[in-house]
């Protein structure tokens, strides 16, 4: 590592913790240090003062075009762009966010694949490929390079270059379904992360569900974890309030959405809703302003959206699956992952409990987990509308395997009368010639467990949180399971090599294992300008 490099990494370190680099640093170059730690003291609007082309005043730019997108600032991002090529510089990842940000995807990913060639952008360059791929859908390989990226930047040592893979990465596990690693990533980068990055990490961290509804306070601060069937400290997700941004403004708005959604405030969440859409986040991130809108039902679902809304698919898209999470009560009911929301004048639709609640025009009561045969029937038929289901889906529905009608037919006749009973006064269940229908006379908010998630997937999220590990009494006890329950699963995930056990003096712990992401330490990812 050359005396360049010494003075780019101290002076990206004095630059995160808002200090400015003057001791031990030779006169001549305090002036440039100076400059580095402005980037993110001063604004994404900021250029050099002086037109160096050497290599830490190009690290310099692409810091300031980094700066750029985090503000979601594509203005700024052009200047830093047009700076780099007033100096001749090589190809740069800013190159790269500026199409991107714009929706070129085909040129933001040729970018990339150029600046990718400088091994000192390789981190930078690998997780923004990542986020073309993600964008198309192509998870295996936005996996692929966001770990990838991981572990160049952990190697170079670049604390901004860690940052952003390490975000990128917590966003294609959220997108792959793979939330218990999301929300591990989430949670102990929120411990470390400097102001400039905190509004982009709030984003992730509500759409990921790492944090509760209105988990991101009107101060900017991060909530805990409670209230999604987690283990939350007070210190949980700890640390330095948002900034001002446009990334820290959408995410305070968001969360102030989501809060409104909760509570049931139909007026404020329209508000909001339309503050929201006006962020300037970039085309990267426009399908999660969509989505999000989509989940509470305030914006008709797009193409890929649609399957899930109209019941096609249960399986939610990548978008919307940390806001399809169910939340274990204290009475060990379980409030669904998502909702049916039916009139008699308007069809069937699912959303997220969030979206049921603010049409229901507030929370909903959680339900056993076992009682769900009558409201997977139910939930089907109301997306089915007018036209029903046949007798052979109305059953794979409630029971998920094949109806046989002279092994099955007294069970049948069973679950149609808790289909009735459900409805109640709201409506009636109508015989066709070969199977049901419903017949609204109400508006019904009705639970669909069939987006429910597997026991072992809640008992995985809850042990993402706890950054030391927990043990199988407390996974219990936040999940209002039995303990024999829990501890079966937490046999079998420890076979299949998911997570691993750690001792805590007599203590047994269990810890989420992930090869690819490295919790913060005193001595990595964080220093004395972050708090928590």
């Amino acid at each position: 590592m050359g005396a360049d490099d010494d003075i780019s990494l101290d002076a990206l370190e004095a630059m995160e913790r808002g200090q400015v680099l003057a001791d031990g640093t030779s006169p001549e170059r305090v002036p440039l240090a100076r400059q580095l730690a402005g980037l993110f003291g001063r604004g994404s609007g900021w250029t050099p003062t002086a037109p160096r082309s050497d290599r830490v005043a190009r690290r310099a730019a692409i810091l300031g075009g980094l700066r750029s997108w985090l503000d979601a600032d594509a203005a700024g991002l052009a200047r830093w762009e047009e700076w780099l090529r007033s100096v001749g510089s090589p190809p740069t990842v800013v190159a790269g966010w500026v199409a991107a940000m714009a929706g070129r995807w085909d040129d933001a990913l040729g970018a990339f694949d150029a600046a990718a060639r400088d091994p000192r952008q390789a981190a930078l360059a690998s997780a923004s490929r990542a986020l073309v791929h993600l964008q198309r859908d192509e998870v295996e390989e936005a996996r692929s390079l966001s770990r990838r990226a991981c572990r160049i930047a952990r190697t170079d040592e670049r604390l901004c270059d860690e940052y952003f893979a390490n975000l990128v990465l917590a966003r294609v596990r959220r997108h792959g379904g793979e939330l218990e690693l999301a929300t591990r990533i989430l949670s102990a980068l929120g411990r470390v992360l400097p102001n400039p990055w905190r509004g982009w990490w709030a984003w992730e961290a509500l759409l990921g569900g790492a944090v509760p509804a209105g988990g991101v306070s009107e101060r900017g601060g991060p909530g805990s974890l409670a209230g999604r069937g987690a283990l939350a400290g007070p210190d949980t997700l700890a640390g330095p309030g948002l900034t001002a941004g446009a990334w820290a403004e959408t995410s305070r708005i968001a969360s102030a959405l989501t809060a409104a959604a909760a509570r049931g405030d139909q007026v404020a969440a329209a508000d909001l809703w339309a503050s929201l859409a006006g962020c300037p986040v970039g085309a990267p991130f426009a399908a999660d302003v969509r989505g999000l809108g989509v989940a509470l039902g305030l914006v008709a679902p797009r193409a890929e959206l649609a399957p899930w809304v109209d019941g096609a698919t249960d399986d939610p898209p990548g978008v919307l699956r940390g806001l399809c999470v169910p939340e274990i009560q204290s009475d060990g009911r379980e409030r669904a992952a998502a909702y049916v929301v039916a009139t008699p004048t308007a069809p069937a639709r699912r959303l997220s409990a969030l979206g049921a609640a603010l049409h229901h025009g507030g929370p909903l009561e959680g339900e056993p987990r076992a009682q769900s045969r009558g409201a997977r029937a139910l939930a089907a038929l109301l997306l089915a509308g007018p036209r029903g289901l046949p007798d052979e889906q109305v059953f794979e529905a409630a029971f998920g395997f094949a109806y046989d009608r002279d092994r099955n037919y007294g069970v049948y006749r069973n679950l149609a009368t808790k289909v009735r009973q459900r409805l109640g006064e709201r409506g009636s269940l109508e015989r066709t010639d070969d199977g049901y229908r419903v017949e609204l006379r109400a508006p019904i908010v009705e639970p669909d467990p069939r987006c429910t998630v597997p026991l072992r997937e809640l008992v995985l999220r809850s042990m993402s949180t706890a950054i030391e590990g927990a043990g199988s009494r407390e996974l219990a006890d936040a999940l209002q399971l039995p303990l024999r329950t829990v501890q079966a699963i937490l046999g079998e995930l420890v076979e299949e090599g998911a997570c691993e056990v750690a001792k805590a003096g007599r203590k047994v712990l269990y810890r989420l294992e992930d090869t690819t992401f490295y919790e913060p330490s005193l001595t990595r990812l964080s220093g004395p300008g972050s708090e928590g």
